[in-house]
Parts: structure tokens; C-alpha cells; sequence
């Protein structure tokens, strides 16, 4: 009897706990999300143009579309634009068309509360700012694994002094910096913010460090990488392994030139080379340095 009310209680708990996230996740999406310029979602519904305008050649109109929650995915349901490929392999705007996708969720605290959306585990979230006074609580649905490379994690920050930087990356709306460490040339790092480390790659591992390495990757993430055996080509032979799951991307690679030519040989190793990036930090980063001033190596 004891036992049957202890699992009663128990299961009365459970019941409860579930239902305190269900009301507060509910409760979270009731806010306004969005950037600087507009308002995205609020009130449980998204914000979507309403039609494609032949006159204007360009989606026009607002109207409010609701999200639904199934537990931590969010179903969306938006009006976008619908493209066909022209004879000349160029994509045209003709009509619009209904989507609807679904998204795994979670809440983030990173210089203000940000909702991330994530259409596959495997690439950078959408990113929406809280534009609200609003308490939140963090969620971490997709576990958030972190790895230390040369005594550094992807969102830390990183005296620029400590680099030679020797490469910048300008895309559409965001700036990276990439340089080695003066400590260790072995190590490059990239920078975004002018100080945010972004992703870490260490060069010139040796065999002999192989083992440990695919052996902590494995335990932490739970899962085995995908491995391509050496291949060999004309001048390069080649062995990598990679892992991809909830936004940790890993990739252990071994190329070897084994040309004639004499430069190239300066330049090829026999070591292994390892590179780390989270595309959680990733997103939340690219979101707080959008539209930054772009770099350059030679001129500022």
C-alpha cells in the first residue's frame, strides 16, 4: 500500500513538473522577440507577409500566423516567396507559398535573453532577441557540450595581443579574424567582436595522440565519428574522422602531399590536424557582431 502511494505521489510530481514547463515555456513565447528593427514573434504567433506583389516584384503585407509547441519543438508556419531556376540557372520570384517547419527550441542568457531555433542540430540557430524586461529561464535541450582546445572554449574571450593576426573573412553581415597563437603556431584561432573566440583549430598533431583524442570525442558527445580510411590520390593521401551532433562539429584530419613538387613538400606535414566549433556560441556570437565594420589585414 505504502509503495502504490509513493508512486501516486511520485507520478502526481512528475505530472506537475511537466505541466510548470509546459505554462512557462507557453508563457516565454508570449513575449516580443525580434531584433532591433521589427518585432518576429509575440503573443504566440509569428509575424508574415501575407502575399508576393507582382507590381512591386517583392513579398508585402504583415499578418500574425500561431506557432504550436510540442514539447520542445515549436511548429512554424510562415508565407514566404516562391522561386523557380530560370533557363540560366537564376533563381526568380513569381509567387508566393505556404511553409511550415519545425524547430527545436531553447533559451539562452548571452548579453540579454536570446530564443534560438534550431532547423537541424547539426548547423547555426536562429537567433531572436527578448525585447522585454522579462525574467527567463535557460534551457539546454540539446545538451550544450563543451570542448577545451589549448586551454580555450568557443565564446571565450581572448587578449588579441596573444595573436598574429595573418587572415580576416568578410561575409554579408559578420567579420571574422583568424591568427596564431604567438605561445604556439601550432594553434589558430579565429575571432569575431575583435576578442569572442569563434573556432579553434590545432595543427601538427602527432599519431601518437590520435587514440586519446577520438577517445574523449567519443565519450563526450556518446556517439563514434564517421571515419574515411586513407585514401590516396596522385599527390595526396588523406584520413580524416568527423562528428556532428547537437551543434558541436569535430573534424580530425591527416593529409600528406606525396607530389614531386618541391614547394609543396616545404609546406606538407605528417601530423594530424583538429578543428572544433559550437554552433550554439557560434550563433549567439554572429547575432551580437551582425553588420559589424569588415576587416583587413592590409589597411584600417
Amino acid at each position: 500500500m505504502k509503495t502504490k502511494i509513493y508512486l501516486l505521489i511520485t507520478m502526481i510530481i512528475i505530472a506537475g513538473c511537466s505541466d510548470s514547463n509546459t505554462n512557462k515555456f507557453d508563457k516565454y513565447l508570449k513575449y516580443k522577440w525580434g531584433n532591433e528593427n521589427e518585432i518576429i514573434l509575440e503573443n504566440g504567433y509569428i509575424h508574415s507577409y501575407t502575399h508576393y506583389d507582382t507590381n512591386l516584384i517583392k513579398m508585402v503585407g504583415d499578418t500574425l500566423i500561431p506557432i504550436r509547441r510540442i514539447d520542445t519543438n515549436l511548429i512554424i508556419t510562415k508565407i514566404v516567396e516562391k522561386r523557380k531556376c530560370n533557363n540560366v540557372y537564376e533563381y526568380i520570384s513569381s509567387s508566393d507559398t505556404i511553409v511550415t517547419d519545425t524547430f527545436i527550441f531553447e533559451f539562452k542568457k548571452f548579453n540579454g535573453v536570446k530564443l534560438l531555433l534550431f532547423k537541424d542540430g547539426n548547423y547555426r540557430p536562429i537567433v531572436h532577441n527578448l525585447l522585454e524586461n522579462k525574467t527567463v529561464i535557460e534551457t539546454n535541450h540539446l545538451g550544450n557540450i563543451k570542448f577545451k582546445i589549448a586551454g580555450y572554449l568557443i565564446g571565450d574571450t581572448i587578449n588579441r595581443d596573444l595573436l598574429e593576426i595573418n587572415n580576416v573573412r568578410n561575409s554579408a553581415t559578420f567579420s571574422l579574424e583568424q591568427g596564431e597563437l604567438k605561445s604556439n603556431d601550432e594553434i589558430d584561432i579565429d575571432i569575431i567582436g575583435g576578442k569572442f573566440v569563434f573556432k579553434i583549430t590545432q595543427r601538427n598533431i602527432s599519431d601518437y595522440d590520435i587514440d586519446d583524442i577520438i577517445k574523449v570525442v567519443n565519450a563526450k558527445l556518446g556517439i563514434k565519428p564517421k571515419h574515411t580510411p586513407l585514401t590516396k590520390g596522385k599527390a595526396m593521401k588523406q584520413e580524416y574522422y568527423s562528428w556532428s551532433t547537437n551543434c558541436v562539429e569535430i573534424f580530425l584530419l591527416k593529409r600528406t602531399y606525396t607530389g614531386s613538387d618541391l614547394l609543396w613538400r616545404s609546406y606538407s606535414t605528417d601530423g594530424w590536424t583538429l578543428s572544433y566549433a559550437d554552433k550554439i556560441m557560434q550563433g549567439l556570437l554572429i547575432n551580437e557582431f551582425k553588420n559589424s565594420n569588415p576587416k583587413s589585414t592590409i589597411i584600417n
